[in-house]
Parts: C-alpha cells; sequence; structure tokens
C-alpha cells in the first residue's frame, strides 16, 4: 500500500521513479540479463518472505518452498525460477505443482476444465484426475488490464449517457491505476439477458490521491455502452489497443442490447483505424496459433476455448487404441465429457466480474454436446468464501504442501546444485 503512494511524476532534479512489472503475459519479461530478469521477483519475494509474512533469511535456509507454475509451462522461466528460491532466497528444498491443477485440488475435484482470468492473460486447462493434460492447454493474451484499457477508453469518449470527467486521472501513477481498478470492479458488470434496464444510474465518487479538490463525479449509466468491455472475454477483438468511439445507435432499455452480436459488430465497426500499437512485451501472442498482432485474427474467444480444451482430452480418450473394447472406450470417452462440463471453474481476478458465471453458462449452454446432461460453471467449492476464487491456485498450492505424499518430490538445494535440470525432470507432473 505505501508503495502506490509514490508518485512518478519527475522531481525536480528530473529523477523518476518507473513501475515495472516482472512478468507479462504469463511470462517473465525479458531483461538485458537472466540476473536482471529476476531482481525484480527477488525484490518482492524478499519483501513478502520479511515483512508480510516475517520470517528471517535464516528461518527460510530450514524451510521448503512450494513453487506454483503456469499449467502452459516455460520451461525456460521455471528454470529461472528454481534458481531463484533455491540460490537466491535460500530454501532448504523445492517442489513444482502447476496452477489448475492446484485449483481444481482447491475446489475439490479431480476432474474440471480450470478458467484462469488473470491481468494480463487468461489460460484454459483441462485436468483430468488431478493432472494437467498438456494438449488441452491454451493461454490467450488478454486479461482484466485489457478490459479496464477499453472501459476507460470508453468513458473517456463520453459514452451516450454518461458524464466523463476523468482529468485528474494518470496512467504512470500506481494510486491512480489501483483508484481506477477498485472504481472498475465496483461498476463493471456483465448484465443477464432478462434484466431490464430503465433510466438507472449510479453516482460514483472517484477520488484520486495527491489531487485535493479534483475528485472525479463520475455518473454512469447501467447499460452504457461502456459496459460493453467486459464483453472482450467474449469478442476479443474488442481489446485491441485502437482507439475507440462508442458507436451511434438508438438507445437502450434491455440489457440483452449490450450482449447482442449486431451491438458488438456497430462498435467494431464504427471505431477509427489502428493508431494505438503494441509494445514488444505486450503482444498477445504465446502460441503461434494464438497471435494477436495488429491486422491479424485476434485469439479466441473464451468460450470457444474452454469448448476446444474439453474436446481435446475426449479425443484423446477416443484414439486410445489400447482399451478393452470399443464400448468400453465409448464410455470413458462420455464420462471425461460429462465430468469436464460439469466442473468448469473460474479463478484469477476476473471471475469477481459481476454476472461473468452466467453470461459464460448462457454461451457454453448452447456448444455442450447433446449427450452432455449439464453444464456448470462454479467460482470455488460450495464452503469458498466471498472473495476467495482469485486465489484458488495458491490456497491450492498450500494444501499441496501440506500433503505428506508430496514431499518426495520436492528437489533439495543439494540435488539442485548437482544434477540442475535433471533432477527437476524426475519429479514435475508435466513433460520436461
Amino acid at each position: 500500500a505505501d508503495a502506490l503512494k509514490v508518485s512518478c511524476a519527475a522531481r525536480e532534479d528530473g529523477a523518476r521513479y518507473v513501475v515495472r512489472s516482472p512478468m507479462r503475459r504469463g511470462r517473465l519479461v525479458q531483461r538485458a540479463s537472466p540476473q536482471e530478469q529476476i531482481s525484480d521477483l527477488v525484490a518482492i519475494w524478499e519483501h513478502a518472505i520479511r515483512d508480510v509474512v516475517g520470517l528471517s533469511r535464516t528461518e527460510v535456509t530450514g524451510m521448503a518452498c512450494v513453487l506454483v507454475v503456469p499449467a502452459n509451462v516455460c520451461k525456460t522461466d521455471t528454470k529461472l525460477l528454481v534458481d531463484l528460491v533455491i540460490n537466491e532466497l535460500r530454501f532448504r528444498s523445492i517442489l513444482i505443482v502447476q496452477d489448475a491443477s492446484c485449483a481444481a485440488f482447491q475446489a475439490n475435484a479431480h476432474t474440471a476444465c480450470v478458467v484462469d482470468i488473470g491481468a494480463t492473460k487468461t489460460s484454459v486447462t483441462a485436468v483430468e484426475d488431478g493432472l494437467c493434460m498438456p494438449s488441452s492447454c491454451f493461454l490467450l493474451g488478454y486479461g482484466t488490464d485489457d478490459i479496464s484499457r477499453l472501459f476507460l477508453a470508453l468513458l473517456q469518449r463520453g459514452a451516450k449517457g454518461d458524464q466523463a470527467v476523468l482529468e485528474p486521472f494518470e496512467q504512470s501513477e500506481p494510486v491512480h491505476r489501483e483508484a481506477f481498478r477498485i472504481f472498475r470492479d465496483n461498476v463493471l458488470q456483465l448484465l443477464a439477458p432478462q434484466q431490464d434496464i430503465l433510466a438507472k444510474s449510479e453516482d460514483i465518487i472517484l477520488q484520486f490521491p495527491k489531487r485535493a479538490g479534483k475528485a472525479s463525479l463520475h455518473r454512469v449509466r447501467v447499460g452504457s455502452s461502456a459496459f460493453v468491455a467486459p464483453m472482450g472475454l467474449f469478442y476479443p477483438k474488442l481489446l485491441a489497443p485502437l482507439d475507440w468511439s462508442a458507436a451511434e445507435r438508438k438507445p437502450w432499455f434491455e440489457a440483452q442490447d449490450l450482449m447482442d452480436d449486431d451491438y458488438i459488430a456497430d462498435m467494431l465497426a464504427n471505431r477509427p483505424g489502428g493508431t494505438g500499437s503494441l509494445q514488444a512485451d505486450d503482444k498477445l501472442l504465446l502460441r503461434d496459433d494464438q497471435q494477436f498482432p495488429p491486422g491479424d485474427v485476434p485469439p479466441g474467444a473464451l468460450p470457444d476455448m474452454i469448448r476446444d480444451a474439453i474436446a481435446k482430452v475426449v479425443a484423446l480418450h477416443e484414439a486410445n487404441k489400447h482399451a478393452d473394447g470399443e464400448q468400453r472406450r465409448e464410455n470413458k470417452s462420455l464420462e471425461a465429457s460429462q465430468r469436464l462440463w460439469g466442473n468448469i471453474i473460474l479463478t484469477g481476478g476476473g471471475a469477481h466480474i459481476k454476472g461473468i458465471v452466467e453470461a459464460l453458462e448462457l454461451r457454453l449452454n448452447k456448444m455442450r454436446p447433446h449427450d452432455v446432461d449439464k453444464m456448470k460453471v462454479v467460482t470455488g467449492p460450495p464452503n469458498a468464501v466471498e472473495g476467495d476464487h482469485p486465489h484458488l491456485s495458491w490456497s491450492g498450492g498450500a494444501l499441496v504442501a501440506a500433503v505428506e505424499s508430496y514431499k518426495e518430490f520436492r528437489v533439495s538445494r543439494e540435488e539442485w546444485d548437482q544434477r540442475g535440470i535433471g533432477a527437476l525432470r524426475e519429479r514435475v507432473f508435466f513433460p520436461w
């Protein structure tokens, strides 16, 4: 919280603080050297261990660490992170687990389709019997930060029915960005098709610190075009970093209009051509078939990726030639399909968007196979505390740390120093 109060504005001597993120789009940000690449993470983790958890460096040397890595594993990043934990932070040993498996573990589901909507990336992974299926891992280069960018663009251009008074907002200031994130979380929602909007509005005071007397009173009309922003999860091309202007259309009185394909098509057709550009570390890529360079096709929509991830697992069962017979193989395929469609788990910061479960179920119900009895989207176990869903992977990792049988998969500091990658290859739960 204290770091948010540090201004990035230039000081009298011309120097200024710069906000840097060690990870972007699910990968470590490339720097000049590996040491510089992990230096930000070392600073963050040392602060968390010392000032938040209250552990000294001496105490850490006798402890084991559970490292939660993305289901779509990058071996280069994983090697750097293991070296950081063992040689920089000096943990005694390390256990590597994948985030989707941990989320399913915490949600009490051994088989599930885990959808992690993060700040800069969204991942879809099918988990079967506690293991991530490599062929079903989809990494999409968009997240809640991209939704925020679109939401801000629509507000600043004054959607019809709104008063855009955001002059005090400065994107380079951490405290302003955090204030806008809270503002976004309180306001944005995916409206249900049955919900009628009749001249409803909300007055929200958006106060930016160090800007006394410049609080922004923003009147948001629920149902205005600014509420299209979270629809980027279903129409990724909305999130392309281009200049936006709201489409001129008739006034909308039903929430269903905001979920109408024609309305989205009008917004895409009525914005100016791309004057924005993608930075080198901001490309929506990470898989050749999921690239989103300027002028190319966008990455897949979230419901499509969920359907494809489940289909990959079902196809593996159908292709299994070593089963005991055609009927048995068919039964296993159907069972896998039923269990995956019936356990779609949402996690990450984007899981708290109001109405996202209903909006996703609406689309997935149209896609599920006719032989699947039910489809269900959940945000955690039945007894989950409100607000826990963004942290399913981390709380699942804590459960893994307490399981005795997982201790044999740890890699000690001595093993890492002597064998390196060879020790990891024998202990991880994914192909290396």
